[in-house]
């Protein structure tokens, strides 16, 4: 929402996580094209901010992946692409605390990018096809049990048919010595 002085763009509402036990990492996979598309989706909060990328692609399931990445315990949901399309478009389109702002267009290029790579669709997919590939997909999003403020995208991809999964651990916050109030670019 823009206003005379600001401009907000909130997050997708969560979903209800629940706890999620017992994970164990896959085999590490190399998976470059999916890895950096994923990375892709939080670069401006890596390289223009204060945030932090880490991503994963394994062979086994969306949990194994999640496991590669994940530091401690978790909650997760399974959600619908477009549920995840929709985080991930946002991550992308957002500068983070301290990044600028890519815009809604690139956030949905770099979500339907990383959508493309993982599905192994050539670019430029056509909107249907990547629509269905997504619907094939296995979505999960998931959440630290630790406490998380700020800008985050924490997802795991498992393409079922391949026996192949990626998970992405992107988060950025305001540094501690900013006044709460202070300007930021959105």
């Amino acid at each position: 929402m823009f206003r005379a002085d600001t401009a907000d763009f909130p997050a997708p509402p969560p979903p209800r996580f629940a706890p999620l036990r017992g994970l164990t990492a896959g085999v590490p996979l190399e998976d470059e094209e999916s890895t950096e598309a994923l990375f892709d989706l939080a670069r401006v909060w890596v390289e223009h901010s204060n945030g932090s990328c880490g991503v994963a692609a394994v062979e086994g399931s969306a949990e194994s992946a999640l496991a590669a990445v994940a530091d401690g315990e978790v909650a997760a949901v399974e959600v619908s692409a477009s549920d995840a399309l929709a985080h991930m478009a946002w991550a992308a389109a957002g500068g983070g605390a301290y990044g600028r702002r890519r815009g809604t267009p690139a956030g949905r290029f770099a979500a339907w990018w990383a959508t493309a790579a993982m599905a192994g669709l050539d670019w430029p997919p056509d909107p249907d096809t990547l629509g269905s590939a997504a619907a094939g997909l296995r979505w999960l999003m998931w959440e630290p049990r630790r406490a998380v403020e700020g800008w985050r995208l924490h997802l795991a991809i498992e393409h079922p048919a391949e026996g192949i999964a990626w998970a992405v651990s992107a988060e950025d916050h305001r540094r501690d010595e900013d006044e709460p109030g202070s300007p930021q670019t959105a």
